[in-house]
């Protein structure tokens, strides 16, 4: 029966491939045009380990059935799942083989070492402790093995080869639960030396010693896992949360899986800047793709996230899973395998994920002079062989894909930057209130303002810049998506540059809308005035770059509305002028109309993309909450909120009728993507979202804002005031909107 699919991140690649082979080009040349990967090395523990610990002495296995029960032949291999792993999926992504083998298996050829083995030992974890515990092989001896290997290959290709072949390869450091639920957690001995946090650093630094030592053997493309959301592993909901008969996720293993993340992030950069040129060692997001699929499992065919197929699904791994236990009759609609591990099928989807990851690491270097491995002699039949294996591989892949394209979401955030960066966009043109207001207010005779601290805290240089959070906006991460840099200006700021002008600006108002009265009541400008200004600014764009190239960046421009809270909350809801007018539902009718308005005159300007955001969830908000004296969010303002968003989204879906069949309009949902937040925040990383980070959190925000002391670590919280996301939920929020955006510049 068929099953929902997620679009491969990778599916463009896959149709060029395929394209490829078709008119006949070896698989080698057009492998190395499309990737330039030589070989696919991995490192890590029982998430990626398929097979090495068969061949030492240890408990830590899974050479019996169940296990590989889908495996090829129904065979148990020592993978920790009833078939594939995710690395044997991104190796044959990739181009190189179908599968990976393990390192230890002395039975290997020449040709399988030439392309790519696997370290991985199961139990394993960067702490030699954890490994210890196990019985099985750390990290650090991992690489010891890694040496091995280059040893032995140099004999093959020679020592000037090997250089070759481990420069165009791609290692993946697949590792730090066990480091978690085995050790810390369970043994005294790290507790008694290390708070959680101070273990974090621990284990980060043997990361950071792992990324050096790979470094000086010649590795230069590398991507590190982050953790998974530990705290929904079966179990650990078992032995953590016994009384908790819904068997939730135990949130704060979440917690310290989000905030090791966190920090893994921001170190990465750092690593790489310090010394490791030349490289590029990219972060893979495991946690976020893993709990979309628990939070969604119907979109991605899954029927059961709580327990394992094996046995009673609840506390069966390694040993427990055995021949005595039964398993499920579809462990294809399983999220896990047995009690920690997942299934081939949930591998496979979390593997697509990842392998975006590996494309934006890949086309970083791909312009890049690299060496390139010396040529081995292959039989005809071999590449005959594998060629075949590939290109069936790809069109079963393709089409795969393409069946489920209609239901499908689009590609993966960091994909999607890739692609963006190539898209036909000249420049960003913002217009709307303070969600998307950079410091225009700033100039302006108004209240409303925030070029104040704890305002921009986690901005650049720390500054309050007039943006109503402590960083950046949505549109500044559209910005930098599409190339046009790190943070999209005030146009009412001095001192603006010629690469600004190029790029475009914000023209937005902190508390204006759609109705001009909102705007009226608090001296800001109202989205009408601000066309005005893009006005303005078309005019000395003409005088930087002339008439013809202005025209061409306007038109290849695309223009973001975020308005319509202010309009509610600040006017409808408090003015008693647009009630005696207006019924609510009147009301809305009229925003839309007023938007519509709007985006008929930046088209009279020559603006033909647009994306419109939806208001989020105003009864959600901490201030509106605590006004309403209420401890969840306050239905009936949500209500409204729903109703006029689908009125947009209806108004936008119809834009080529009404304006120009020439025009694309894009509806950025921030209201589901915010409320999912709320509702459910470590899902995104956080873990308080009833209140925001400045002062009490329930009341303040604007002036009141001013210089109150403000949380620890605003990235836990969604909102930075009684008002306002903070900058990671604005992140979070652009995320959706790139996928908006990349669906109109198609």
């Amino acid at each position: 029966m068929g099953r929902p699919r997620t679009i491969h991140k990778h599916l463009p690649f896959l149709l060029l491939l395929l394209l490829l082979m078709i008119h006949g080009l070896p698989l080698s040349e057009s492998q190395q045009n499309l990737y330039n990967v030589s070989a696919f090395f991995v490192l890590g523990d029982s998430s990626a380990d398929t097979g090495n610990n068969n061949f030492i002495p240890t408990p830590f296995r899974s050479n019996w059935p169940p296990y590989g029960r889908d495996f090829m032949g129904g065979v148990p291999s020592g993978r920790f799942t009833n078939g594939k792993v995710g690395a044997d999926y991104l190796i044959s992504y990739l181009g190189l083989k179908e599968t990976i083998p393990p390192y230890l298996d002395y039975t290997l050829g020449d040709e399988e070492l030439l392309t790519g083995v696997n370290f991985a030992s199961a139990g394993s974890g960067f702490d030699p402790l954890t490994a210890k515990i196990s019985g099985v092989i750390p990290v650090c001896e991992q690489l010891d093995y890694m040496k091995e290997y280059i040893y032995r290959v140099e004999k093959i290709l020679g020592r000037e080869g090997t250089a070759a072949l481990i420069s165009n390869s791609l290692i993946l450091i697949a590792c730090g639960g066990n480091d978690f639920i085995l050790n810390y957690f369970v043994l005294p001995v790290r507790r008694q030396k290390f708070n959680v946090e101070e273990y974090q650093d621990f284990v980060l630094e043997l990361l950071r010693q792992t990324i050096q030592r790979l470094y000086d053997h010649g590795f230069r493309r590398m991507v590190v896992n982050g953790l998974s959301p530990l705290g929904c592993l079966p179990t650990e909901i078992t032995t953590r949360n016994a009384d908790d008969e819904s068997r939730s996720c135990v949130e704060a293993l979440n917690f310290v899986s989000a905030q090791y993340n966190t920090k893994l992030q921001a170190q990465l950069g750092r690593w790489t800047a310090e010394g490791l040129d030349g490289a590029k060692v990219a972060y893979g997001d495991t946690y976020n793709p893993f709990v979309e699929l628990l939070t969604y499992p119907e979109k991605y065919g899954f029927r059961e996230t709580k327990k394992g197929c094996c046995g009673t699904g609840l506390l069966e791994t390694g040993p427990l899973c055995n021949p005595l236990c039964d398993t499920c009759t579809d462990p294809s609609s399983y999220i896990f395998w047995d009690s920690v591990h997942p299934s081939q099928e949930a591998f496979r989807l979390l593997s697509n994920d990842l392998f975006s990851t590996f494309l934006q690491v890949l086309q970083a270097l791909l312009s890049e002079q690299v060496s390139e491995p010396t040529p081995r002699k292959m039989t005809s039949q071999r590449g005959v062989a594998t060629a075949s294996f590939v290109a069936v591989t790809v069109m079963a892949l393709v089409a795969s894909e393409l069946a489920a394209l209609a239901k499908a979401e689009l590609v993966h955030d960091s994909w999607l930057r890739a692609r963006l960066r190539r898209a036909n966009v000249s420049c960003l043109l913002v217009f709307g209130d303070s969600s998307v207001d950079p410091g225009n207010n700033n100039v302006l005779n108004t209240t409303f303002k925030s070029n104040f601290l704890p305002y921009g805290i986690n901005f650049a240089g720390h500054r309050p810049t007039g943006r109503f959070s402590n960083g950046r906006l949505t549109t500044d991460f559209i910005a930098e998506a599409l190339g046009l840099g790190d943070a999209i200006p005030a146009f009412l700021r001095h001192n603006l540059t010629k690469q600004e002008f190029l790029h475009g600006f914000s023209f937005a108002s902190a508390a204006s809308g759609y109705d001009d009265l909102t705007a009226n009541l608090h001296d800001v400008l109202p989205i009408r005035m601000q066309i005005q200004y893009l006005r303005h600014y078309i005019v000395q764009l003409r005088r930087v770059v002339g008439e013809t190239r202005a025209q061409q960046v306007i038109k290849n421009s695309i223009a973001v509305l975020s308005s319509g809270t202010n309009d509610f909350i600040e006017n409808y809801f408090l003015n008693p002028d647009r009630r005696k007018q207006f019924s609510v539902d009147r009301y809305t009718d009229f925003l839309v109309e007023c938007m519509a308005r709007d985006i008929q005159e930046i088209h009279r300007l020559g603006g033909e993309r647009f994306a419109v955001v939806a208001v989020p969830p105003l009864g959600c908000m901490p201030l509106v909450r605590a006004l309403y004296g209420r401890s969840k969010c306050v239905a009936e303002i949500n209500e409204v909120v729903m109703e006029f968003n689908s009125k947009i989204k209806a108004k936008l879906a119809t834009v080529d009728q009404w304006l120009s069949d020439h025009v694309r309009g894009a509806f950025v949902d921030a209201y589901t993507v915010l409320l999912r937040a709320v509702e459910s925040p470590t899902r995104y990383g956080f873990s308080v979202s009833s209140k925001g980070c400045c002062g009490s959190g329930v009341m303040e925000f604007g002036t009141t804002c001013r210089g109150l002391s403000t949380c620890s670590q605003p990235s836990k919280y969604v909102f930075w005031d009684a008002v306002h996301p903070t900058e990671s939920m604005y992140r979070v929020i652009a995320i959706e909107a790139i996928k908006e955006v990349y669906k109109i510049l198609l």
